[in-house]
């Protein structure tokens, strides 16, 4: 049955310019969404990356750039997916959240 919550997770308050600690997305739905917040004086590229590792290496499967503090930009990436991280070439403080649904 399409449309379940299979997972969540967040990468909360993470520095521009270092990737947000990598996660096992392995399970997880088939439909991944991707939410990245700008916090105070932050804009930049934002990368989602998966590889079949947690040390990598990364292949980039989604990517934005946003531009202004204090917005959003939503990704979606099809999976099945095993690790995924985001990355942001910035300063600043992001956060992001995945949500997976089956």
């Amino acid at each position: 049955m399409g449309g379940e919550l299979q997972a969540k997770y967040a990468w909360l308050d993470f520095t521009g310019s270092t990737a947000g600690t990598a996660q096992f997305f392995n399970g997880w739905g088939l439909e991944n969404m991707f939410y990245v917040d700008s916090g105070a004086a932050s804009s930049g590229v934002v990368t989602i990356q998966s590889g079949r590792s947690a040390t990598g290496p990364w292949a980039t499967i989604a990517s934005t750039t946003i531009a202004t503090t204090g917005a959003t930009a939503i990704m979606e990436v099809t999976g099945p997916l095993l690790y995924v991280r985001v990355l942001v070439a910035s300063t600043g403080t992001w956060q992001a959240e995945a949500v997976s649904f089956g």
